[in-house]
Parts: structure tokens; sequence; C-alpha cells
């Protein structure tokens, strides 16, 4: 029986989906209450887990006594639980370090198989940036349980780092009649990419597989600048994007406020990190499945 952590999100999703369709039995965690879902009137099990076949059992990662129940007869773990699109008091110290830690303690004492965890490029428990830090920590809890594991660590999302920051701005200012895109530094910063649903192949090919026992498997696409993306962006819709740069500290107003601090951060990090070009061809490869590119993905998310 497989376990899923996340799976009311759109990667654990993807995952929970695809085991079911193969034939697994699969069980998902949701939670009875979550104070930023119950504020929006939204509840934690949806209905489209169960219309897919999902076993639901209610526990929550922040309180490790509903976690036996939920692991009973489990064998395997895939845990992409995280605080960072939650509200307090979800924080990543709660969810991404404790809660991870409480299942995969949790998980050792039920005799799984394999703990399968979505970390991230660049996790390292002393790292300067808080979700490196966080998802570093995590990894090193889940080595402390000493359960079988097995880590992921994917580039940046496409979905995130393209579909978000730079289409977001792009509707907002094509509704505002012109067309624009702010980056923060000269958005000449390479960076890597990885399509969510080759993250999720990844994750529904390593689960089962013994011979990933103990292996961090990084997960990346296509290298490209923000200048770059634009650029193709712009090509692919058949319409002129100007692109305006701010100094860092500068705050993108592109786009509604509410919105403007969110993607400013977003920004920042890559005009204040290192060039990332990390590609990984030979991981799709061992698994199986074809890499999206950054051009397959802008088609698809494209509207037309």
């Amino acid at each position: 029986m497989f376990l899923i952590a996340g799976a009311t999100g759109s990667l654990g999703g993807r995952v929970a989906r695809s085991l079911l369709e193969r034939g697994e039995h699969v069980r998902v965690l949701v939670r009875s209450a979550s104070p930023a879902r119950a504020a929006a009137g939204r509840h934690t099990d949806p209905p489209w887990l169960r219309a897919w076949g999902a076993e639901t059992v209610e526990a929550d990662l922040t309180r490790p006594e509903t976690l036996p129940a939920a692991l009973a007869g489990v064998t395997h773990v895939f845990s992409t639980a995280s605080a960072t699109k939650r509200a307090a008091p979800d924080t990543l110290a709660a969810v991404d370090v404790g809660g991870t830690a409480a299942l995969a303690r949790e998980a050792a004492r039920a005799g799984v198989r394999q703990f399968v965890y979505l970390s991230a490029h660049g996790a390292d428990a002393d790292a300067e940036r808080a979700i490196s830090r966080v998802k570093g920590q995590a990894e090193s809890a889940v080595r402390a349980a000493g359960v079988p594991f097995t880590f992921l660590r994917p580039t940046k999302f496409m979905q995130d780092w393209i579909g978000f920051l730079i289409g977001a701005q792009l509707q907002a200012s094509t509704a505002a009649g012109r067309p624009r895109v702010q980056l923060v530094g000269d958005g000449d910063v390479q960076q890597s990419f990885v399509d969510e649903a080759d993250v999720a192949r990844l994750a529904v090919a390593v689960l089962g597989r013994d011979d990933t026992i103990g292996e961090t498997i990084p997960l990346a696409t296509e290298v490209a600048t923000y200048r770059e993306l634009v650029a193709r962006v712009a090509r692919l819709l058949g319409t002129e994007v100007a692109i305006e740069t701010l100094p860092i500290g500068g705050t993108v107003d592109t786009v509604p406020e509410a919105l403007a601090g969110t993607i400013t951060g977003l920004l920042t990090l890559p005009a204040t990190s290192p060039p990332d070009t990390l590609t990984t061809p030979e991981v799709a490869a061992r698994f199986g499945f074809a890499l999206t590119g950054i051009d397959g993905y802008l088609r698809e998310a494209l509207p037309g």
C-alpha cells in the first residue's frame, strides 16, 4: 500500500492518480481542519481523490499522534507536504521539518520499506536560503529516523517560476493595455527548470524501486535566463512584451498589490544567487520517460 502526504496539492495529486491508474492501493492523508483552508471555505478532502479510488485517512503531520493509524499496512510513503503555500501556523519549521520528521519516525516504526521525500535542488541544512535549509534539515531528519529513503531534488518548477512569475505579470499588464514584465536585477542569471509533470513521473517510477534506496536523485530539464524566458513567451504569443529591470530592493508594479511582494521576493532569489546550469537527461533515460522542455510547457500553458 502506498501512502501519500500532500495529495491534495498538484504534484501529490498527479502521483496519486498515476499510482491508482497502474492498479496500486493508494491511501492519502487529509486534514480535518486547516486555518487557511477553513478561512477560504475549502475542505481538505477533495471528492476527486475518492472518485479516483483513493482511500482517505484523517491525519496531520503536525500532530504525530494521528500518524500511526494512517501508516498501518503501508509499505511505501511519498511525501510532498510543505508549508510553502500555506498560512500560519503551518510554517516551514512545523510542516517541512517537524512534520516530515514525525512521519519518517512513524514510518520506520511501521516497517515501511521506502520513504520517498520531495526535497529540492540545493537542499542543505546549513544553507542561507530558507527553503534550501529546511529541505536539508528535513532530509537529515528522515535519515535519522532510520527508514529506508529516497530523496528527489528537482530544480525550479516551470509552473511556479515561469507560469506564475511571468504569467501573472503578463496577464495583469496586458489587461492594463501594455504587456510588460519586470525583472529584479538584469535578468541574465541562468536558471534551471523542470516541469512538475516530469517530477511526478520520476516519483511514480522511483516508488517501489529497491535500487533507489539511499539515493538522492536530481531532476532538471533546461536552462534559461529570465530575459530569454520573456522573449520565448512573447514569440509564442506573437506579441511584443516590454522588459523592465528593477534594482535589488525594488518592488514590481505590474500586478495587484496583494501579489507584488510575493513575486518580487521570488524574482529576487535568482537575481541574488549564482547561476544554476544543472540538467539531468540521464535521470529521465534511466527511469524511462522524456523530459518536457520549456517551449513544450509554454505551448501547453499559454492561452490559445
